[in-house]
C-alpha cells in the first residue's frame, strides 16, 4: 500500500528587499497525484493539503536567516488505496509573504487555490507528460497562470467595498506571493526549491527576493498496519475542517447582518461551536488512536538514495 508525503524541513533566506526591513513568510504546500485509479476519471489529479492558510513562520526575516519548518505548515501526507499504482506524485508550494490581507480573504484565496491547483494541473496533464521541454514549459507557465487567476479573484471577491477602498488608496498592503515552485516523481527524491524576484534598474538585474526551500518528496510502497487509523484521522479532520468553514461562514454573515438579524445567526454560531467542539475531540481520539497504534507497530524509517535536486518545472516526463 503506498504512502506519499511532502515533507518540508528549512527555509533559508539569502536575500530579502522588503521595504519594512524584515519579512514574515509562510507556505502554501499541496501534494498532488496520479494513479491507475485515477486517470479517466473526471478528477485525475488528487490533492491533499495541510488546511492552514496561513502559518507564519518567523517574524522580521532578514537576509542569512534558516527556519525550520514545522510539521503542521509543511508535512502532506496521502495513502492510496490497495491495489492502486502510482503514475506521479505532484508537489506545488507557494511561498508569500504575510502583511496586512484580512484573514477571510486568505481563508477564500486559499480555498480557491486548493480547488483550482489540480483542475488545472489536470487540465494540462498530457503537455506535462510530454517529451518536448518547451510544451513543458508552456503548460507549467499555464497551470501557474490559471491557479493565480483564480487566487486573485477569489480573493477580490471575498473583500468588502472597504477593503477595496484601502488597497486602493495604499493604506491596506496586501500580503505578497514570492514565487510557486513544482516537483513530481515516482520514487523518493530530495528538495532543493528556489524562489526569487527581481527588479531591472538600467541594463542591471536586481535580486530583490531569494529563498531556498529544502525537503523531501516520499514515496512509501510498504504496508502500513496503522492504515485504518491514519485514515480515521484524515476523516475527522475534514470533517473539523468542514465545520470550521460553516462557523466562518456564519461569523461573516453575521458582521455583515442587521441588527434584526444578529441575534438568529448568533444561535446558529453557538451551536455550530458546539458541533465544532465535539468535531475537534472526534480528530483528538483519531490521532491519539493512532498514535497508539504507531507505538504497538513501530516501523524503520526507510532509506533513500536522494538521486538530485529537484528543477523548479514539473519534470513529467
Amino acid at each position: 500500500m503506498t504512502k506519499i508525503e511532502l515533507r518540508l524541513d528549512h527555509l533559508q533566506c539569502r536575500v530579502q528587499g522588503d521595504a519594512s526591513g524584515g519579512s514574515e513568510p509562510y507556505l502554501w504546500p499541496v501534494l498532488m497525484w496520479v494513479t491507475d485509479q485515477t486517470i479517466g476519471t473526471p478528477t485525475p489529479v488528487r490533492a491533499n493539503h495541510p488546511h492552514t492558510p496561513r502559518t507564519v513562520l518567523a517574524q522580521n526575516v532578514t537576509a542569512g536567516t534558516g527556519l525550520a519548518v514545522p510539521a503542521a505548515a509543511g508535512t502532506v501526507r496521502t495513502q492510496l488505496d490497495a491495489g492502486d499504482t502510482l503514475r506521479k506524485a505532484i508537489a506545488v508550494v507557494s511561498l508569500l509573504e504575510n502583511d496586512d490581507t484580512p484573514d477571510h480573504v486568505v481563508v477564500a484565496a486559499y480555498n480557491r487555490y486548493v480547488e483550482a491547483l489540480p483542475d488545472a494541473v489536470a487540465a494540462h496533464l498530457l503537455e506535462l507528460a510530454s517529451d518536448d521541454d518547451e510544451v513543458v514549459a508552456a503548460a507549467t507557465a499555464a497551470v501557474r497562470d490559471e491557479a493565480s487567476s483564480a487566487v486573485h479573484s477569489a480573493g477580490s471577491d471575498e473583500m468588502t467595498w472597504w477593503e477595496k477602498v484601502k488597497v486602493g488608496v495604499g493604506s491596506l498592503n496586501l500580503d505578497d506571493e514570492i514565487g510557486a515552485e513544482f516537483a513530481s516523481t515516482t520514487t523518493t527524491k530530495d528538495l532543493g526549491l528556489t524562489f526569487q524576484q527581481s527588479i531591472t534598474i538600467g541594463s542591471q538585474t536586481v535580486l530583490t527576493q531569494d529563498w531556498r526551500l529544502s525537503g523531501a518528496l516520499v514515496v512509501d510502497h510498504r504496508i502500513d498496519l496503522c492504515a485504518a487509523q491514519a485514515l480515521a484521522v484524515n476523516q475527522a479532520k475534514v470533517q473539523r475542517d468542514q465545520v470550521l468553514a460553516q462557523l466562518r461562514a456564519l461569523q461573516t454573515q453575521w458582521a455583515q447582518a442587521s441588527a434584526l438579524e444578529k441575534p438568529g445567526i448568533k444561535l446558529e454560531i453557538d451551536e455550530v461551536r458546539e458541533i465544532l467542539a465535539g468535531a475537534e475531540a472526534a480528530v483528538a481520539a483519531a490521532e491519539a488512536a493512532l498514535a497508539a497504534c504507531r507505538v504497538r507497530h513501530v516501523r524503520d524509517i526507510p532509506t533513500h538514495v536522494l538521486d538530485h535536486v529537484l528543477e523548479a518545472r514539473f519534470d513529467l516526463h
